[in-house]
């Protein structure tokens, strides 16, 4: 597991250990939380050019710390401009406000856990900010109940309160 905070901005090497390009941000298909694509920037030196690399083309070596991009990566133009709810850019999504079932608004999203082994570049859970004290909220996608401007959960707000706030005895 990662959080997309870890990977954003990661240089991309070659596997002889050339920078190749920078991690930007992700494209996620919300209807299976997969990782579709990743956004990439500088790469053959056109910096502000922004390119769509797959998931597959790439590999993390957790030892060295770093994302080798495959040789045989291939590159996508980004036709999209903005996100859409079934392939939205990371980006967006952590931007949005979290809502319970009763239609209260209790946080906002600010990162998110990927698995990018075992689940193979899925979304495993969204991290939310709950409350004053910044207490945070791991959800998994299957509680989502709703996802357009904002994002609405399968949980009260009195469950969400029992979540972020456990009671010690």
């Amino acid at each position: 597991m990662i959080l997309f905070s870890q990977l954003e901005g990661y240089d991309m090497k070659s596997e002889m250990g050339d920078d190749m390009c920078k991690l930007k941000d992700l494209v996620i298909d919300t209807t299976n939380w997969k990782v579709t694509n990743l956004v990439v920037s500088g790469l053959l030196k056109k910096k502000k050019e922004e390119l769509l690399i797959r998931p597959s083309d790439i590999k993390i070596d957790w030892g060295e710390e770093k994302v080798i991009l495959s040789p045989a990566a291939r590159t996508e133009a980004i036709t999209q401009d903005k996100s859409s709810l079934k392939n939205m850019y990371l980006s967006d999504l952590l931007k949005k406000h979290a809502y319970s079932s009763d239609k209260e608004k209790f946080g906002k999203v600010y990162d998110v856990e990927i698995a990018t082994e075992l689940k193979d570049w899925e979304v495993w859970k969204l991290l939310i900010k709950v409350g004053f004290k910044k207490r945070r909220l791991r959800i998994k996608p299957d509680k989502i109940s709703k996802l357009d401007e904002d994002v609405s959960i399968k949980m009260t707000k009195k469950e969400v309160e029992a979540l972020s706030h456990p009671t010690l005895g």
